[in-house]
């Protein structure tokens, strides 16, 4: 299951949570378009303006939408 960005996201946003010093080399993920992550995606917009972002489709899309 980890193999799936989605949930190896969900996953990574957990452990930097329970122990953020130990998992500071995962870089900000998002899943939009859950309101949470989109307040927060903002915010780091905002604070990172020159920053570049990858966006991936769901599971199973293989690339299609990329």
């Amino acid at each position: 299951m980890l193999a799936h960005k989605d949930v190896f996201g969900k996953a990574m946003k957990f452990c930097m949570d329970v122990d953020p010093d130990s998992f500071s080399y995962i870089p900000p993920t998002w899943q939009l378009p859950d309101n949470q992550d989109s307040v927060r995606f903002a915010d780091y917009q905002t604070a990172h303006p020159k920053a570049t972002f990858i966006a991936k489709p769901q599971v199973g899309a293989q690339g299609d939408a990329i």
